[in-house]
């Protein structure tokens, strides 16, 4: 059974190793997006400034107060939200291309949202679902 496995996966073998490094930057993303939340609190509550393994941040105009410290804060959120994004991203196209077997994935080229709606309407009308049902 695992040499069967092995076989079907080896075409999506490079695929595959995408979406595991994109998975793991979600999980650490994932355990990351609390940590800025605990600077800002360690510095209001206990008036702790930056550890020094992030002193570096001073150097980019970082103040050393603690409305610098909430700066940082807000920076980390925003560029670990944007790292969970891409991977989030990679992971569900990859995991959809290899679904589809390498292609691809066929979606219906659709200028507008009105035209988006009207082909779905449409394809409800053609299958004889009643659409007057779904406009209520």
């Amino acid at each position: 059974m695992t040499r069967l496995v092995l076989q079907l996966v080896r075409p999506y073998r490079g695929w595959l190793v995408i979406v595991f490094i994109a998975m793991l930057a979600e999980i650490v993303m994932s355990l990351a997006a609390p940590w800025p939340l605990k600077l800002v609190l360690d510095d209001a509550l206990e008036h702790h400034k930056l550890p020094a393994l992030l002193a570096w941040a001073h150097d980019y105009g970082i103040g050393h107060s603690t409305l610098g410290v909430a700066l940082f804060a807000g920076l980390s959120t925003l560029l670990i939200a944007l790292i969970a994004a891409i991977a989030t991203y990679v992971d569900n196209y990859y995991t959809i291309s290899v679904g589809v077997g390498g292609r691809r994935p066929a979606y219906p080229r659709l200028g507008t949202p009105a035209s988006a709606l009207a082909s779905l309407l449409r394809q409800r009308e053609d299958r004889g679902t009643d659409v007057h049902y779904y406009q209520r």
